[in-house]
């Protein structure tokens, strides 16, 4: 409701003043007003010719340019891109979900393993050692069986 009143707001192209007025103040435009609230919100359907709908012109959704940080923006971005599951990685990850699963009789998602490689719990050169291992980061295993044999 909020939403709207301040849509119609906008469309007025006048100047539009608010002031705050102590509530039980005796000023008759705000009993009056107070009067007329509790009555709609106490009333059990609510009247059908009050237009509730925002026009789509003044439907603004969104952040403010003037409130928010170039970091927020950043963030904002690199939260909405999708990440490229490559099949290397994605084996490590099941991998990882099995053994999880079978040390805590829980299954865990993929965010929350990805969240566990950033925990501050780990040394820094565990943590790098474990996120490069689960992107196939480091020479060992298949990558030399897929190399062909040196040539003498």
């Amino acid at each position: 409701m909020m939403k709207c009143l301040v849509a119609y707001l906008r469309k007025r192209k006048g100047i539009i003043t608010l002031e705050k007025t102590k509530g039980y103040s005796g000023v008759e435009g705000n009993e009056g007003a107070d009067a007329v609230a509790d009555e709609e919100v106490h009333r059990p359907n609510p009247d059908p010719s009050i237009n509730l709908e925002i026009p789509a012109v003044l439907n603004v959704q969104g952040a403010k340019l003037a409130a928010v940080s170039q970091a927020m923006i950043y963030k904002g971005m690199i939260e909405s891109l999708e990440t490229p599951q490559r099949r290397g990685m994605e084996t490590n990850l099941d991998m990882t979900r099995w053994v999880v699963k079978a040390l805590n009789n829980k299954a865990s998602t993929d965010h929350r393993i990805w969240l566990s490689l950033r925990d501050k719990a780990m040394r820094g050169e565990i943590r790098a050692f474990v996120w490069k291992a689960m992107h196939n980061a480091y020479k060992i295993g298949r990558y030399w069986s897929r190399l062909a044999a040196p040539q003498n």
